[in-house]
């Protein structure tokens, strides 16, 4: 079965990079077959990295669930930044998806990449009918089984949103379809805390530190609709998000937040002083 993404793209696979059409996984593999399979998702900006290493820790504990084995990290890395390369991405930005699957008694690994074109600065969010179980064995990781999210997301694309916000079971606000999400209060940060079933996001865990630096309060705690209805702004974080305030929620305006612009501008910072 062909993995690649787009037909004009070489892909890596199992320490190879070849065309797309010479890209293949068996089609009894579990990873595909059954969703046996974790996943990375992350920028590249001008051939480099940011926190890379927790990425791949996050891989390899997804990866240890499912009983896939991902490539050594030395190895991996220097697989994107070839692809990278050979795709024509080393002065640009671009998505980078590294996919582990377990096939038979073995793991796959396959890595595409893809353009990234500027994105709106901001997001529109619609709540979502579907909740996340905070005690599923895929709670809080990467699978490839990502089903309930991209439905969630569908059918907030079908209001107009570009983002669902997710409860849990328990009814707390748990995370987002395809990021993380946070609440401003008074200048203070509050984001859902690990045990509501989110993903410990890669920029969800910069921006926890950027609070710590900035001195502005953040808590990881219990966080319902209550919280979001009275919060001064929300905003998500994700990978490719960066960070994006939330300025309509279900069709209705959010006010903008000057906590939220610092966060911004120190992020970006940081990523450009990144490995």
């Amino acid at each position: 079965m062909n993995t690649g993404e787009q037909d004009c793209e070489m892909v890596w696979i199992n320490g190879n990079i070849v065309p797309p059409s010479e890209a293949m996984i068996s089609v009894s593999a579990p990873g595909l077959a059954l969703g046996l399979g974790c996943f990375e998702t992350l920028c590249v900006e001008r051939g480099r990295f940011f926190r890379f290493s927790k990425h791949y820790q996050r891989l390899l504990c997804g990866g240890l669930k499912i009983g896939v084995t991902p490539p050594l990290v030395g190895d991996l890395s220097q697989a994107i930044l070839e692809l990278v390369e050979i795709n024509g991405y080393q002065s640009s930005r671009c998505r980078v998806r590294v996919s582990c699957y377990l096939e038979g008694d073995s793991s796959a690994t396959v890595v595409t990449t893809s353009e990234m074109p500027l994105r709106e600065p901001t997001s529109s969010a619609a709540l979502s009918r579907y909740r996340v179980n905070e005690y599923s064995a895929i709670a809080g990781m990467k699978c490839s089984s990502y089903a309930m999210n991209l439905i969630a997301l569908r059918e907030a694309q079908q209001v107009g949103a570009d983002e669902a916000l997710m409860l849990n079971t328990a009814g707390e606000l748990c995370e987002a379809a395809t990021s993380n999400l946070f609440l401003v209060k008074s200048g203070e940060v509050f984001t859902p805390h690990l045990a509501s079933g989110c993903l410990p996001g890669i920029a969800r865990d910069a921006v926890i530190e950027l609070c710590q630096q900035l001195n502005i309060s953040c808590s990881e705690c219990v966080l319902n609709l209550a919280d979001l209805e009275a919060c001064d702004q929300a905003f998500l974080t994700s990978s490719l998000r960066r960070i994006h305030p939330i300025t309509t929620l279900d069709g209705k305006l959010v006010a903008m937040d000057r906590t939220v612009l610092k966060l911004q501008s120190a992020y970006e910072a940081m990523i450009h002083g990144s490995e």
